[in-house]
């Protein structure tokens, strides 16, 4: 069995300082392996929305922050519509679409797409549309800086933290017996 891993990512290069970072809990434990069997294929999806498997869905906790600027500072009140991440373990490779590509549809509405496939530029891309005081508010933004991400080190971090605890256990056992 294998255990859950922490993920976190970050795309900067937005215009006036814009940045979108955010993390994830994944495994990889489905996927049509070259047998037509399901099993581990060396990618964590999460699918979210009308077009989803629910039984595919790979990530147990996700998050996503929007920071830099008061249109990015916006974005993290709108509901998202759906989403869908793709994380290639052999590659590193994150493809993220957050909220909803109809984003005129619901107001305020927002989009966010980040792809590292080399055919595709630019590699993010985010839209918003609202409605206040009977005026549109509108704007999209892209960058070329790519999506990153990578594991959290959890065992070196499990690690300092049983020792710590043991210091504190010893320690308090020493005063216990003065």
């Amino acid at each position: 069995e294998t255990f859950a891993a922490t993920y976190i990512f970050k795309q900067s290069g937005f215009p006036d300082g814009g940045m979108v970072t955010g993390s994830f809990v994944g495994n990889d434990i489905h996927g049509v392996m070259p047998n037509g069997q399901d099993g581990p294929d060396g990618k964590i999806l999460r699918c979210y929305g009308r077009q989803c498997l629910n039984e595919y869905d790979e990530v147990t906790r996700y998050s996503i922050q929007f920071s830099g600027n008061d249109d990015f500072n916006r974005l993290n009140k709108v509901e998202a519509g759906g989403q869908y991440l793709e994380y290639n373990l052999k590659t590193n490779a994150l493809t993220l679409y957050h909220g909803s590509s109809d984003i005129f549809v619901t107001f305020p509405s927002m989009y966010y797409r980040a792809d590292v496939r080399e055919s595709i530029s630019p590699k993010g891309r985010i839209m918003f549309f609202d409605v206040v005081n009977s005026e549109d508010v509108y704007f999209e933004v892209t960058t070329n800086q790519p999506l990153t991400a990578s594991q959290v080190p959890l065992p070196s971090a499990l690690g300092l933290f049983v020792m710590g605890l043991a210091g504190l256990l010893y320690l308090s056992r020493r005063r216990t017996i003065n």
